[in-house]
């Protein structure tokens, strides 16, 4: 699993479809922004901005992208390009941390 090194303040919290995903921004001490999340079991279809790349910490999910299927368990790290539409299917609750780039 990767290490991290750089101190994170609290930001703000989202929660997405019906509760069923959860999000917690952090701001590291050069202001890029880190999200950990948590998305119960169920399909969610998301869009990327900038490129995202998840780390799972545990639970079990298929990302889906650009006629790509990734399987996600934990210790992963899944990478979603930019102005990407992007499904997950979560089969174990899914617990990660997602970097932006």
């Amino acid at each position: 699993m990767t290490k991290y090194e750089t101190p994170l303040v609290y930001d703000r919290s989202f929660t997405f479809f019906n509760g069923l995903s959860l999000i917690r921004d952090f701001k590291d001490l050069r202001g890029n922004r880190v999200t950990f999340g948590y998305m119960l079991v169920g399909k969610y279809i998301w869009k990327t901005v900038r490129a995202e790349r998840f780390t799972i910490y545990s639970g079990r999910a298929t990302f889906v992208f650009n006629d790509i299927t990734l399987e996600a368990i934990a210790k992963a790290v899944i990478t979603i390009p930019k102005k990407t539409l992007f499904e997950v299917h979560v089969e174990e609750t899914l617990d990660y941390r997602c970097d932006y780039d």
